[in-house]
């Protein structure tokens, strides 16, 4: 980041890189609410990709596929485990849809 914003003027650099830093240490309200909408595109990426394909989740290479079972399993791990400690007012989701859980 420092070589990046090297190619800026002093001041936005200074401003560049110090809301970076912010972002990466999530040390604010504004950093934290950025960092759930850059999780959030990525999950609007796969589900317009799977759109777009429409064959949602279909592979066909067996190692390919053992991968995403693999991946399928961790998810599900992750997301019952997350269900258990989620603060009121925060929103889950389904482990298969990435639909908000209870959704269809």
């Amino acid at each position: 980041m420092k070589r990046l914003t090297g190619l800026l003027q002093e001041g936005l650099r200074e401003e560049i890189f110090d809301l970076w830093n912010e972002y990466e240490q999530q040390s604010s309200p504004e950093a934290r609410l950025v960092k759930e909408l850059d999780r959030l595109e990525m999950i609007l990426q796969a589900h317009e990709y799977e759109e777009q394909e429409q064959r949602p989740g279909q592979f066909h290479h067996p190692e390919v596929v053992q991968l995403v079972k693999s991946l399928n399993e961790e998810r599900a791990g992750h997301m019952a485990e997350g269900k258990k400690g989620t603060p009121e007012g925060s929103q889950s989701t389904d482990s298969q849809s990435n639909r908000p859980a209870g959704t269809s």
